[in-house]
């Protein structure tokens, strides 16, 4: 039967070849607006290379002091002394890795030896477990190991691109480099990250105890759970680190902002006031109820001609015994088929779009290129599937309601 609703739905764009253009276009922008909402998101929070773990990942990267005796505050990142006198002493985890993240207005000089020109890089400062929640792909050479951090030797990995800006085509490994005005030693290579990923896309990553003045960065805290029914434990310990810190200090009270899981943590964006994902999900789901609501009511008036073409058909079929809830369904699959075509331009669209604007929507450099697993997810594709079927409904379950219910004399003599 769905093949012969699939054969009719074809023969049916055929004879109306202006509605259909009309109706596919239709279809595929508004697909196309909705997909580009869901694959950026998809982009910034599924697990994908090197951010592998974003799923196991639970984050702690400010602070909040209040004064006691006053209306005082005082917010920022987290400092190396909170991470080292109160929230090392969290056990609650599997993995933990305390890092300083790339930040596009925070550029440094990096030179080679014997190289006077200059390039301005992002750069990562970490510590030996961010090798194991992060998964960077080795060209040549290999990670700084815990001694290595522990004794702060002054090594460090560079990207392909700026290995080849200060070496051309020669292999980076055992040359010198310079940064903060102080020799260091590249010990590896690996492939280049878009800045679409927040905390990895660095020009150079080093350890930050080979840093100078390495008390001072703003650091992050990524706990790693391999099971997330760890985090009401976790989340005990963190707020047991803070009742240390009041029971010594006079003066101030500490609120550490988390640990947020990392949609969640996407959305801390202020370091006094706490994320409300709730909030966020509304926001989304009311965007996206937007974007289909009205292309579908522009679309049903389509669906509403298509339907009045047929009226005398249903109506031979309807006095031939055709039940209501047959000719319902007929014209709400011959109607998915659009929508589908229209679905997988749409998606199409919606990947050109992402990558045209990835500056606006990632956050990504004009010349910096996405991998092809960002896009081509099992997850993406039954998104546009589901949005095709709500597309559908939203657009044809009147029309479709109203034809099957139609009165038979009616419908033969195309009355409405």
């Amino acid at each position: 039967m769905f093949k012969v609703y699939f054969k009719q739905a074809l023969k049916l764009l055929k004879q109306n070849k202006f509605i259909s253009v009309i109706t596919i276009v239709g279809t595929a922008l508004a697909i196309m607006m909705v997909m580009v909402i869901i694959v950026t998101d998809q982009i910034k929070n599924n697990n994908l290379a090197p951010e592998v773990n974003r799923d196991k990942s639970w984050y702690v990267k400010y602070y909040q002091l209040e004064q006691r005796e006053g209306t005082s505050t005082k917010s920022s990142y987290l400092n190396y002394f909170m991470y080292k006198d109160y929230l090392s002493e969290v056990k609650s985890y599997d993995i933990a890795t305390v890092f300083v993240p790339p930040e596009p207005d925070e550029l440094y000089i990096v030179r080679a030896k014997d190289n006077d020109k200059r390039f301005y890089e992002p750069i990562v400062c970490c510590d030996a477990n961010f090798w194991k929640v992060m998964s960077y792909s080795f060209i040549e050479g290999r990670p700084f190991t815990q001694v290595e951090f522990d004794d702060g030797i002054h090594n460090v990995i560079l990207s392909e691109k700026l290995a080849k800006k200060l070496f051309g085509n020669e292999s980076a490994i055992n040359k010198t480099v310079y940064i903060f005005k102080q020799a260091y030693e590249v010990i590896g290579v690996v492939e280049n990250v878009s800045r679409a990923f927040e905390f990895t896309s660095g020009e150079v990553l080093m350890p930050f105890t080979a840093t100078p003045d390495y008390e001072s960065w703003p650091y992050h805290i990524i706990y790693l759970l391999e099971d997330n029914k760890m985090a009401a434990e976790l989340d005990k310990e963190v707020r047991a680190a803070e009742q240390r810190f009041n029971a010594v200090d006079d003066e101030w009270d500490i609120t550490f902002r988390g640990p947020y899981n990392h949609r969640t943590q996407m959305s801390a964006v202020w370091a006094n006031v706490d994320p409300n994902p709730f909030m966020d999900l509304m926001r989304r789901i009311l965007i996206i109820a937007i974007l289909l609501i009205i292309p579908a009511i522009n679309l049903s008036s389509f669906s509403i001609s298509r339907v009045k073409r047929r009226m005398e058909e249903i109506g031979i079929r309807k006095a031939f015994g055709a039940k209501n809830r047959v000719i319902l369904n007929q014209i709400l699959y011959e109607n998915l088929i659009t929508s589908l075509l229209g679905g997988i331009i749409g998606l199409v669209l919606s990947y050109i779009t992402v990558i045209w604007l990835k500056d606006w929507l990632l956050n990504a450099g004009a010349g910096d290129t996405l991998p092809l697993s960002a896009f081509v997810m099992p997850s993406i594709f039954l998104y546009v599937f589901i949005v095709c079927v709500l597309l559908n409904l939203l657009s044809a379950i009147v029309p479709a309601y109203k034809a099957a219910r139609m009165n038979i004399v009616s419908s033969l003599n195309r009355n409405e």
